[in-house]
C-alpha cells in the first residue's frame, strides 16, 4: 500500500526519540495543540520552543504501571487476533512536523493499534470510547491515512481484562485538527514570546523556589512540573490571579499568603507532598474548581465550608479518614471525587449536596451509607466500588437520575427492592460481592446496557432478566448458576455474555436469536447436551465451551 508516512527507526524512550518528538507534534500533543489558548497549550508551546526537549520527569504510579503493562498488552493483542503489530515511530511525508509514536502497527501498514493500560480508561471503555483520547487517535489516523484504529484496553485486574474498540476516521475532525496543528507549529517557529514565561529566577534557583510577587498583573499562572519545594510569600501579591496550577511539584506546605488570592476561581495542587492545608484557604471564596489529588492529606480544614461557590472538588488519592461537617455547606457542588482515600463514614451533611451530578467514593473503607444519600436526586454517576458495604439504604431508590452505579468489590449480600426504581441506569457494576439473588425489580431497569455480576453467589436469575432488552454486556461468571431462564433469549442486543465458572447443566432453546453476540463464554460449567439451535452459535465461532464434559 502507498503510505503517507515514513517509518523512523527509533526506540521509544531513548534520548534520540525524545529529540525527534521535540521537533514535531506527536499524538499525545494533539489535544493541547488544538485547544483554545490556555494553560495546557501554553505549556506545550513553551516546551516545543525550548532548545532541548524538556526532561520527562513527571510520572505517577498509574503511568508507570501502564508503561510496564504495555508490552504484555501488545503480546496479548497479537495472540488474540493473530496479528504481528510492533511499536514504531512514523512521520508524515506531507507535513514533516506531523509525527506519532505508535503502540502497534502491522507489518503491511494496514492496521494501527493504540494501547491503554489503566483501571480508569478500562472502566470508561466498558461503556464507550473515552472521548478524552479523540484528538490523539484522530491524529494517528491523520498520520497513517488509515480508515480506522483499534483501541485496545488491557487491565489484568479486571474480570474482563481485554477490551477492543474500533475507532473510525473522522475526516471533518481531521481537517480541523490539521489546520489547528499547523497554526500551532507556525507559532512554535515564530519569534513571539510565549505568555507563559512567568517564572522569575532572579531571586533563586527556579527549580526549587518561585519569586514572582512583582508580576501583579498576572491572571493565570502554571508552574507545574517544576520540582518546586516551596513557594515565596510574594505569591500572595498576585491578587489578580484567577487560575493557578501547581501540579506535580514537591510542595510540603502552602504559605498563609495563599489566602490573599481572593480572585481565584480555579486552583489545582495535584501530586504534591502536602499533608495539611492552611486555614487561609477558606478565604478563596470565589473558587469554583479545587483539585487536591494524589498526595497525603489526612484531613480537610473546617474552613473548606467557606468555599460555597465550588462546583468541582477533587480530593482523590489522599489519606482522608473522615470529612469535616462543613462539607455540607458546599451546596453548589456538581462534581465531588473522594475516591482512593480511607474514609470510614460520611457526615450527615453530605445530604445537603443536592446539586451533585457525580459523586465518586470508590476505594475507601465505607461500611454503610447515610440514609440521606437518597436526597442527592440529581446524581447521574455514583461510584462506590471497593468499599466494605454490606447493604444499601432504601433511599438509593430515590436516585432516579442515575445512569452509572458502581458497587463492585463490596460485601453486599442483597439489593434493596428499591433498586428497581433506577430506570435510567445504563451501567450497573456489582461484580465481586456476595449476592445470592437479584430482586424481581431488576427487570424494571430497561435502559441498562451493561450489567456486571461476576464473582457473586447467585444460584438463579429472576425471570425479569429477560426484560433488559437493551443489554449489550452481561457478566455472570464465577457464580453458582445451574440454569438460565428462557427469557435470556430475548436479549437480542447482547454482544458479550460471560457465564464461565458456574454449574450450568444446559442452556435454554432459542439462544440462537442472540444474533449480535461476539463473545459467549460458557467455559468450565457442567454442560453435557446442548439444544440443536445452539449449533448455529458454535458455527459462528463466538462460543467458548472449554472445560465442559461436552467439550471432553
Amino acid at each position: 500500500m502507498d503510505r503517507p508516512y515514513k517509518i523512523v527507526e527509533l526506540k521509544q524512550g531513548t534520548p534520540e526519540w525524545h529529540a525527534w518528538r521535540h521537533k514535531g507534534i506527536g499524538a499525545s500533543d494533539a489535544k493541547a495543540a488544538i485547544s483554545k489558548r490556555g494553560i495546557s497549550r501554553a505549556r506545550l508551546l513553551r516546551d516545543k520552543r525550548a532548545f532541548e526537549p524538556p526532561e520527562d520527569s513527571y510520572t505517577t504510579e498509574a503511568m508507570d504501571r501502564g508503561t510496564e503493562l504495555e508490552p504484555k498488552a501488545r503480546r496479548r493483542y497479537n495472540e488474540t487476533y493473530g496479528n504481528n503489530i510492533r511499536a514504531v515511530c512514523v512521520q508524515s511525508t506531507q507535513y514533516p512536523w506531523l509525527r506519532a509514536s505508535l503502540d502497534g502497527l502491522s507489518d503491511d501498514g494496514s492496521l494501527v493499534v493504540e494501547i491503554k493500560c489503566g483501571a480508569r480508561v478500562h472502566q470508561q471503555a466498558l461503556e464507550r470510547f473515552p472521548v478524552q483520547y479523540k484528538a490523539q487517535v484522530q491524529h494517528i489516523l491523520a498520520v497513517t491515512g488509515l480508515p480506522s484504529l483499534n483501541f485496545w484496553c488491557y487491565w489484568p485486574e479486571s474480570s474482563n481484562p481485554e477490551i477492543l474498540l474500533s475507532v473510525k476516521r473522522d475526516e471533518g475532525y481531521i481537517k480541523r485538527l490539521l489546520v489547528a496543528e499547523q497554526e500551532f507549529w507556525d507559532e512554535v517557529l515564530s519569534d513571539k514570546n510565549p505568555i507563559e514565561e512567568f517564572v522569575d529566577d532572579r531571586h533563586g534557583d527556579k527549580e526549587t523556589t518561585i519569586s514572582i510577587g512583582d508580576l501583579t498583573g498576572l491572571t493565570e499562572l502554571d508552574p507545574s512540573h517544576k520540582q518546586l519545594t516551596e513557594l515565596s510569600p510574594g505569591l500572595g501579591n498576585l491578587t489578580n490571579l484567577t487560575s493557578l496550577s501547581l501540579d506535580s511539584n514537591r510542595l510540603t506546605v502552602l504559605p498563609p499568603e495563599m489566602g490573599n488570592l481572593t480572585n481565584l476561581t480555579s486552583l489545582s495542587l495535584d501530586s504534591n507532598r502536602l499533608t495539611v492545608l492552611p486555614p487561609e484557604m477558606g478565604n478563596l471564596t470565589y473558587l469554583t474548581s479545587l483539585s487536591l489529588k494524589d498526595y497525603t492529606l489526612t484531613a480537610l480544614p473546617p474552613e473548606i465550608g467557606n468555599l460555597t461557590n465550588l462546583t468541582r472538588l477533587s480530593v482523590h488519592g489522599n489519606q482522608l479518614t473522615g470529612l469535616p461537617p462543613e462539607i455540607g455547606e458546599l451546596t453548589n457542588l456538581t462534581y465531588l471525587d473522594l475516591s482512593d482515600n480511607e474514609l470510614m463514614a460520611l457526615p450527615p451533611g453530605i445530604a445537603n449536596l443536592t446539586n451533585l451530578t457525580m459523586l465518586n467514593l470508590s476505594n475507601n473503607q465505607l461500611t454503610e451509607l447515610p440514609a440521606g444519600i437518597g436526597a442527592l436526586t440529581n446524581l447521574s454517576i455514583l461510584g462506590l466500588s471497593n468499599n466494605r458495604l454490606t447493604a444499601l439504604p432504601p433511599g438509593i431508590g430515590n436516585l432516579t437520575n442515575l445512569t452509572d452505579l458502581y458497587l463492585s468489590d463490596n460485601r453486599l449480600t442483597a439489593l434493596p427492592p428499591e433498586i428497581g426504581n433506577l430506570t435510567n441506569l445504563r451501567v450497573l457494576w456489582l461484580s465481586n460481592n456476595q449476592l445470592t439473588a437479584l430482586p424481581p425489580g431488576i427487570g424494571n431497569l430497561s435502559n441498562l446496557d451493561r450489567l456486571l455480576l461476576s464473582n457473586n453467589q447467585l444460584t438463579a436469575l429472576p425471570p425479569g432478566i429477560g426484560e433488559l432488552t437493551n443489554l449489550t454486556d452481561l457478566y455472570l461468571s464465577d457464580n453458582q448458576l445451574t440454569a438460565l431462564p428462557p427469557g435470556i433469549g430475548k436479549l437480542t442486543n447482547l454482544t458479550r455474555l460471560y457465564l464461565s465458572d458456574n454449574q450450568l447443566t444446559g442452556v435454554p432453546v432459542r439462544m440462537n436469536r442472540l444474533a449480535n453476540l461476539v463473545d459467549l463464554d460458557l467455559a468450565r460449567n457442567v454442560l453435557t447436551v446442548l439444544p440443536p439451535d445452539f449449533e448455529e452459535l458454535i458455527d459462528r465461532g463466538v462460543v467458548n465451551l472449554s472445560g465442559n464434559p461436552r467439550d471432553g
